[in-house]
């Protein structure tokens, strides 16, 4: 390998790693954001949107023990 390809492996390395890191932010970011709305929702007296929250996280449940089967 030439020294420009060994270099460039490099670039691609940070720029994954760095890539990696920029997703768990935004995962960790919407998972706030989920819990903000629900705190609204309760604070607000509507069971409603919390009810809609669990559901939709239990059926997103159910589909990954579908699919692992």
């Amino acid at each position: 390998m030439t020294q420009k390809t060994v270099y460039d492996l490099k670039l691609l390395v940070i720029f994954l790693k760095k890539s990696v890191m920029f997703l768990k932010k935004l995962v960790m970011f919407l998972k706030k954001l989920v819990m903000f709305y629900q705190s609204l929702a309760d604070l607000c007296c509507f069971p409603v949107y919390s009810l809609i929250i669990y559901k939709t996280a239990l059926d997103k449940i159910c589909l990954i023990y579908d699919v692992k089967g």
